[in-house]
């Protein structure tokens, strides 16, 4: 499907001109190219197309609203439905009263309407068809929308796993900007992050950090539930077969999860899932603690693991001087990948102080405050090491 995004008002728009700026075009064109290459199923841009009109936007939300240059982004995708395009036809909820804008039940003039609700029935077929090949169960079944949903759980859990290894946070996890067929969709105030924060958030105007880089998980599975219970209240599939569907998502996504940082780990031979999934949240909590960066980080570690294994060849290998120097140089490299590894942790005060020229005068005192020695101590309490190579060091001479 191909899609205009920034060409006007169409007859879905809500109150807003729908202009897209250049600024965030750009963005939007490099950021699915990117998250392609890096093998991340998403929307991507055909083309962007630049406009000599002008529309007045306040960049930072500070009052201080100018004109930018418009331009239109064409973008592509097997598919733009999404999660929020069957919440439009959800029928009235019982518990908190609402209603689809586009919600009508069939029955005519004078007959109580029915509990099925025709337009998700045929959005259910449509999506089935068309893109999942679900073509053995029969449309407008309670199987076919049961395996709807058993698909787009899985195949989900899948990207937002592939988020969190790469340290994506789209900015706004909205069931409107959920794919169905879990494509990457929708790039506003998304953002990669640099220094690990759990905390990280690349939109300005989300305060709470309701969608930042921990609480992803949480979020989308939230959408998943809600999705669900849109194909239950239409009568589309069985309410408890619904709810059983989306308590399997969060499973499903620790699995993904664990296997998306084994291979960043390049842990080939495979403990026990809780002894593996000990070490990755070891290492994610040596991430915040240091602010190391999380990019440079896992590629300091790749260096590790091929000096060590040149330090075990060498050993025994030969006699005498040769060996002996062998040996010394193996153990040299060894000490220069963890002092890399060493390198790309850094203090909170050292990233405020980098991010000084953009960040607010009170954000860097936040971030240049040194922990409370309540919170140091919690963090020996639970063992924590203070940096990454210190992780990886305790880590290698214990378990590994």
């Amino acid at each position: 499907e191909l899609q205009l995004k920034g060409a006007g008002p169409t007859p879905f728009s809500r109150s807003s001109d729908g202009r897209k700026v250049l600024r965030s075009s750009v963005r939007e064109f490099l950021a699915s190219e990117a998250v392609h290459c890096l093998g991340v199923p998403t929307t991507r841009a055909a083309s962007l197309v630049t406009s000599a009109s002008t529309v007045v936007r306040d960049v930072r939300y500070d009052g201080n609203a100018r004109p930018e240059a418009c331009a239109v982004v064409a973008r592509v995708a097997r598919t733009f439905v999404r999660f929020g395009s069957f919440e439009i036809c959800r029928p009235t909820d019982p518990q908190t009263g609402r209603t689809g804008p586009n919600a009508r039940t069939a029955g005519g003039a004078g007959e109580s309407p029915a509990r099925s609700e025709p337009l998700v029935l045929e959005l259910v077929d449509y999506v089935a068809e068309s893109f999942l090949g679900l073509v053995d169960s029969a449309p407008g079944s309670q199987e076919r929308a049961l395996a709807l949903l058993e698909s787009v759980c899985a195949s989900t859990a899948e990207l937002l796993a592939r988020w969190q290894g790469l340290g994506f946070t789209h900015g706004v996890l909205n069931t409107d900007n959920m794919g169905i067929l879990s494509d990457t969709i929708d790039y506003g105030p998304y953002g990669f992050m640099g220094h690990f924060d759990k905390l990280f958030t690349p939109n300005s105007s989300d305060n709470s950090g309701r969608y930042c880089y921990d609480r992803q998980p949480a979020a989308v599975e939230w959408n998943v539930a809600k999705l669900g219970q849109t194909l239950a209240l239409a009568g589309a599939l069985d309410a408890a077969a619904a709810t059983a569907c989306t308590d399997s998502f969060r499973a499903a996504y620790e699995r993904a999860h664990l296997a998306i940082f084994r291979r960043k780990l390049g842990l080939t031979d495979v403990a026990s899932d809780a002894a593996d999934a000990q070490l990755v949240a070891g290492l994610l909590e040596t991430l915040d603690v240091s602010s190391a960066d999380m990019s440079l980080s896992f590629l300091a570690l790749g260096g590790l693991p091929r000096a060590v294994h040149k330090s075990a060849t060498t050993e025994g290998t030969a006699g005498g001087e040769n060996g002996a120097a062998a040996e010394g140089a193996a153990a040299a490299e060894v000490k220069r990948a963890l002092s890399r590894l060493a390198q790309v942790g850094t203090s909170r005060a050292r990233a405020a102080k980098i991010s000084a020229p953009s960040l607010p005068v009170q954000a860097i005192r936040q971030l240049a405050g040194s922990p409370t020695p309540a919170s140091s101590s919690a963090m020996r309490r639970r063992g924590v090491p203070g940096s990454t190579g210190t992780w990886l060091a305790w880590r290698w001479r214990g378990e590994r």
